[in-house]
């Protein structure tokens, strides 16, 4: 996106994905919104289709990927040579039982993640630095319950992964780590946190003290952790209330 500010959303009306920017660095919103279509255009699968999500890779390109009608992740991008998007909607599968409520992230080398839960599995896909499509999806370890509820998913300091959401019938939050090629085979419990809702999770990013927060709500409030040292373990839960 030339480094400027997008907005993505699913138009009601027909279920097409819409986006629009700013006119430039430091300019106004356009007003002017452009149609990506449906990634269900054709299909008897119905229109209900997931929130959007967004992100720009190292080559410049621009995608935009959402949970389908069939119940799969759909993606389409913009070309950063001649700034026009694509129109055309690509399955990655993962279907049929992916939740809405994706969760993207691109790291520091470029490297783009996507996960999603389902009823009883984490998903991922990725697309490398230089690649020119998102590959996967792959299962990765979650608690024997389960997941519930949508994923969040940060960039440890280090580079590796760390992926956030709710175990299911415990409410408690877990993480499940990138080690080295592969993941650490015990999701982590982040302490007796206990509510609803997917967490938050921002990445250690440069110029911070290189550290992942995590922020979830509670049964009556909000609580937050933090890593206790860069790619490190995390402290106890801090009651924010609300």
């Amino acid at each position: 996106s030339q480094g400027w500010p997008l907005v993505v959303a699913v138009r009601l009306a027909d279920q097409h994905v819409l986006v629009t920017s700013l006119n430039g660095s430091g300019g106004t919103w356009s007003g002017r919104w452009t149609d990506l279509g449906s990634p269900d255009a054709g299909s008897a699968a119905g229109p209900a289709i997931g929130g959007p999500v967004v992100t720009t890779t190292d080559d410049g390109r621009t995608w935009v990927l959402v949970r389908n009608g069939s119940g799969g992740v759909s993606v389409t991008s913009r070309d950063p040579a001649g700034g026009g998007w694509t129109g055309v909607w690509e399955d990655l599968g993962g279907g049929p039982d992916v939740q809405d409520g994706l969760a993207l992230v691109t790291d520091q080398a470029g490297r783009a993640t996507l996960v999603a839960s389902t009823r009883t599995a984490l998903l991922r896909w990725t697309r490398g630095s230089g690649s020119a499509r998102f590959t996967g999806p792959d299962a990765l370890p979650v608690p024997a319950t389960g997941p519930v509820g949508p994923p969040a998913v940060a960039v440890s300091r280090d580079g590796h992964l760390e992926i956030g959401y709710r175990q299911a019938e415990t409410g408690q939050v877990v993480v499940t780590q990138q080690m080295g090629q592969g993941w650490n085979p015990s999701p982590v419990v982040l302490g007796d946190l206990r509510g609803v809702g997917g967490p938050a999770m921002a990445s250690a990013s440069e110029g911070s003290d290189g550290r992942i927060t995590v922020a979830a709500r509670t049964r009556d409030g909000v609580g937050v952790t933090r890593q206790q040292g860069p790619d490190g373990g995390y402290g106890r839960w801090v009651d924010l209330g609300g």
